[in-house]
């Protein structure tokens, strides 16, 4: 986790190996929703994802979500 401080937000960083699933963004999104609560700024947390690649069902959950992301670790390397 870290914060933006010129949009100031929270932003949750998860890495995750191989073939990203929707348990991953489920648990992303219990993660953003804690730190919505404990920690209220102006803006709400964004989260990203960042692994290998999405299954159909994940990239859909992140389709459908403004506020999350997901990178490919070879978009980075």
């Amino acid at each position: 986790m870290c914060f933006e401080t010129g949009a100031k937000r929270y932003v949750i960083i998860e890495l995750k190996r191989g073939l990203v699933s929707r348990n991953a963004v489920a648990q992303l999104l219990s993660y953003r929703s804690s730190i919505a609560e404990e920690f209220p700024v102006r803006r709400r947390p964004i989260g990203v994802l960042v692994g290998d690649r999405l299954d159909n069902e994940a990239a859909g959950m992140i389709a459908d979500d403004d506020r999350l992301d997901f990178i490919a670790l070879n978009d980075i390397t």
